[in-house]
């Protein structure tokens, strides 16, 4: 009798924890259309700087051959990236030629992503419907839909983690959702490095609780990306985060806090874009009153040694030490929701405490109605700039549109790029297969014009020790974004007398005499 009723009673509560995911599961199917709609007409141009590098990873595990100057061999040595992301662009045919398979795979995750996070929410004792207004009020932020119109691993990690929270919401139930969760930090880890966090979080929390089986829970979180350490560590693949931005060895306390400070301005910037894309000031005040509230729960959930606040600590610790300012919305994307549940959780408690259950649960739509009201605005004229014609839809379908405050100057930007464009291209057909070219825009010049390059960066003191590993040479008139310390035309002045000039992109293409964009050389004091 008794092991009949808790059959009954599992059958129950399973049927009960299947229904709860419906409303959740069809959220997600129409955010996913949504994100695919966004990103129908966007292309790969335009992208930031890691999703051509991406696509181009795709490429190499896909059909590279070992005698590629591109092979995977070339991109994982010069690239830090995780495997996990490319490798999955690979599995869906998705590639520099074919980006249009990389879009509608985010818009996928990201449809799951915020189907999960509406269950994560309802783990935290904030009523279903609310849940799923708020997670709902995130998919449909102006910065869930830029992440929509790039090649970012970021859709793919959001879901990892969210995944390893919920499951782990649930482990004192189902000491089996322990699994789950190492599986899903492990595979973090291998989306994006900042997973380590995650997985610290994950371990930290592991070892507090004391499962049952939770060695192999740790083997699960901790093999994958110990795995491709290892792996990296025999096929010799030695690149790093920092090879780009280096620290004076003789003032390193003083780096990291110049670091640190232009970080936290670049994040409280990136929060209120995040949101809206003008930042009005309204906005931000709004935002600023949600973080306190948000800020209160996080203390008390991370007191009790909760993983999601230990993680939310540890991640935005690292991120603040991470010197790329100019990324910092893509870095804020995957932990904002968070924020938005502990500002939730704050608002419920209030309304609990001054009124019954069900008029507390009603009030608590306001917050999604508050963040969305915010963000109409931007809301608004994205959709008029995704409807834009079609002779301007190749900007406004791209992230890079975004670094510029109006459309017609982002137009205007495209234009004064597309003859570097040609140039690359034109590389493309007349350059030796094997040609490496050095630039401040190695993406965009492997993406382009298919051939190796090594970034100028590592040769502003010494350029001719660059080109000798790197004989081809694109010289740009203008910076490139992100800003990473190239001068315009480097190294033109130190090394003009041993340059052969092959190509030069002119301001006006018709104009032989008109000012020049990009110039491509082969360095001459390079051995044949």
């Amino acid at each position: 009798m008794n092991v009949s009723g808790a059959l009954s009673a599992m059958r129950r509560e399973l049927g009960t924890s299947l229904l709860a995911w419906i409303p959740p599961l069809l959220m997600g199917l129409v955010i996913s259309g949504l994100c695919a709609w966004c990103a129908w007409r966007a292309s790969g141009e335009g992208l930031l700087a890691d999703g051509y590098i991406y696509l181009l990873m795709a490429d190499a595990v896909q059909y590279a051959p070992a005698s590629d100057a591109l092979d995977w061999r070339f991109l994982f040595g010069e690239y830090p990236f995780p495997p996990l992301y490319p490798l999955l662009l690979a599995v869906v045919q998705a590639g520099a030629d074919k980006p249009l398979q990389a879009f509608m795979l985010n818009a996928g995750l990201l449809g799951a992503a915020f189907a999960v996070l509406a269950r994560w929410y309802a783990s935290l004792g904030i009523p279903a419907g609310p849940a799923l207004a708020l997670s709902l009020s995130f998919a449909l932020l102006p910065i869930s839909f830029l992440t929509a119109l790039d090649v970012q691993s970021e859709p793919l990690y959001l879901l990892l983690t969210l995944t390893a929270l919920y499951a782990i919401s649930r482990a004192p139930a189902r000491p089996g959702a322990w699994l789950v969760a190492g599986v899903c930090c492990g595979l973090a880890v291998l989306t994006r490095t900042v997973g380590i966090t995650l997985l610290a979080a994950f371990t930290l929390t592991l070892l507090l609780q004391a499962p049952p089986r939770r060695i192999l829970a740790l083997l699960c979180a901790w093999l994958p990306p110990a795995g491709w350490l290892i792996f990296r560590h025999l096929e010799g693949l030695t690149a790093s985060y920092f090879h780009q931005r280096a620290f004076a060895a003789s003032n390193v306390f003083g780096s990291l806090w110049q670091v640190v400070w232009v970080n936290w301005r670049a994040a409280g910037e990136a929060v209120s874009r995040s949101v809206d894309l003008q930042a009005a000031a309204p906005v931000q005040i709004a935002l600023a009153v949600l973080g306190v509230c948000a800020g209160v729960v996080f203390l008390r959930r991370l007191c009790s040694g909760r993983c999601d606040a230990v993680y939310l600590l540890t991640y935005l610790g690292l991120i603040m030490l991470w010197p790329y300012p100019e990324h910092f919305r893509r870095f804020l994307f995957v932990v904002l929701p968070l924020a938005g549940g502990y500002a939730m959780s704050a608002l419920d408690y209030a309304l609990r405490s001054s009124s019954s259950r069900r008029s507390a649960s009603a009030a608590l739509y306001a917050l999604p109605c508050v963040l969305l009201s915010l963000a109409t605005p931007s809301l608004l004229a994205l959709r008029q700039e995704l409807a834009a014609p079609s002779n301007v839809s190749a900007v406004s379908h791209t992230p890079a549109r975004y670094r510029w405050p109006s459309l017609r100057m982002a137009v205007l930007a495209a234009q004064a790029f597309d003859p570097v464009v040609t140039l690359l291209r034109h590389a493309r057909t007349e350059l030796p297969a094997q040609a490496c070219i050095a630039s401040a825009i190695p993406e965009q010049v492997m993406y382009y014009a298919r051939r190796p390059s090594l970034h100028l960066i590592h040769g502003l003191a010494a350029p001719a020790s660059v080109l000798r590993q790197c004989p081809y040479v694109l010289m740009l008139a203008v910076r490139s974004f992100p800003a990473n310390g190239v001068p315009p035309m480097f190294p033109f002045d130190a090394l003009r007398a041993e340059l052969e000039i092959l190509d030069v992109a002119r301001v006006d293409p018709d104009d032989s005499i008109s000012g020049a964009r990009a110039i491509l050389a082969r360095y001459r004091g390079a051995e044949d």
